[in-house]
């Protein structure tokens, strides 16, 4: 019964380190306006509202600057992103994508 008990215990500590890195993907993934990995990571268990340590900003924010695509924020809006998540220095996404031109992404946010 002992090793069950150690097994029960050590599975969801697996789980959430698992999911931690899946996680910090997702936010390397936004940075990169990768939508592949953005897709990747989630379906990793990634959690969509990861945050940067050092600015707070919400992996959405970094996606809403892609200039090429809007597929990464079209799949982290997908998986329930928070829209209205804010960063150390108040900005949203919708912020974001205002002050980069991202007419496309500034759509999405607002839908």
């Amino acid at each position: 019964m002992g090793s069950a008990r150690s097994i029960e215990h050590t599975q969801p500590r697996f789980e959430s380190e698992s999911s931690r890195a899946a996680s910090k993907l997702l936010l390397n993934a936004a940075r990169r306006c990768d939508a592949d990995a953005v897709q990747n990571a989630l379906s990793m268990g990634a959690d969509p509202n990861i945050r940067s340590e050092h600015s707070g900003r919400p992996a959405l924010s970094f996606t809403a600057q892609c200039a090429d695509t809007s597929l990464p924020l079209q799949h982290l809006l997908r998986a329930r992103a928070q829209v209205d998540a804010t960063a150390n220095d108040g900005r949203s996404a919708l912020h974001i994508a205002v002050a980069w031109e991202r007419g496309a992404a500034a759509s999405k946010l607002v839908e």
